[in-house]
């Protein structure tokens, strides 16, 4: 009986190493494949990566050649054949990527996120974005100072759209006909501005009036030489207050003129 037991035993044995070899050969052509995928996952990028490098680099030579063209006519013809040829070729990578991706799988590469204004802006400390009143902690003095800063803003009423300007247009004593002129058209240029004349009164009289009858900005044109030759934008009541220089001011008249003689 000793002798069966052992003999039963010895089987058993060699058939759990045969299982054992089974499963470790069949892990091994797993583990191989795998490889082979991943080698053939990587000669696709390479290829790619190594033709698009030579095109792009026949582009920039035929990019050298078109600067040192002399004849106006044949450098205008290169550059619109380069440009078309830039336009296939960037048609022609996008197709490629698409393809690379496809053919990878969830292993392919992050989509190309495009250069924008909003996405290459350095950061600025000293902006605050728009968050909503509940968002924000009381007990933060940051968000609080933020807050703070958003209800006192100067321009609050302007973007709240709180009030309809109102806009005065004046100028020094005695205003010269092309100041007036030029007040007049700007007078129908901003909607809802009207014209004072300052018949010696002050300027700070003109806007503590300008005040107590609603209106929102004063605009105030300045003259040398009996010409216009700067202007001051100023927000009631608080500011606040813009300086312009004007130079070469031409009336509509003139410029019907000029139009007429080209």
């Amino acid at each position: 009986m000793d002798e069966n037991e052992d003999f039963v035993g010895e089987k058993t044995s060699v058939k759990m190493d045969e299982s054992e070899r089974e499963v470790k050969e069949s892990e091994t052509e797993v583990e191989e494949s795998e490889r082979g995928v991943d080698v053939e996952k990587e000669a696709v990028r390479l290829s790619v990566k190594v033709e698009k490098s030579e095109r792009e680099v026949d582009i920039e030579k035929q990019a050298i050649r078109l600067s040192g063209m002399k004849n106006k006519l044949r450098r205008v013809e290169a550059y619109k054949k380069l440009k078309r040829l830039k336009k296939a070729e960037r048609k022609k990578r996008q197709d490629e990527r698409k393809k690379e991706s496809e053919a990878l799988g969830e292993e392919a590469p992050p989509k190309l996120v495009p250069r924008t204004i909003e996405n290459t802006r350095e950061y600025d400390e000293t902006t605050v974005k728009d968050t909503p009143m509940e968002e924000t902690t009381t007990n933060d003095d940051e968000n609080a100072e933020v807050q703070w800063d958003i209800l006192n803003d100067e321009f609050k009423t302007y973007f709240d759209k709180s009030y309809v300007p109102k806009v005065i247009i004046t100028s020094g004593d005695n205003p010269h006909t092309r100041t007036i002129t030029f007040m007049k058209e700007l007078s129908r240029m901003i909607p809802n501005a009207e014209l004072f004349w300052r018949n010696r009164s002050a300027m700070k009289k003109m806007i503590e009036d300008g005040k107590e009858r609603g209106y929102t900005d004063v605009v105030v044109i300045n003259e040398n030489n009996r010409k216009p030759n700067g202007m001051v934008v100023s927000h009631l009541p608080d500011g606040p207050t813009a300086h312009f220089k004007l130079s070469n001011v031409k009336a509509t008249k003139e410029m019907k003129v000029i139009l007429n003689k080209i």
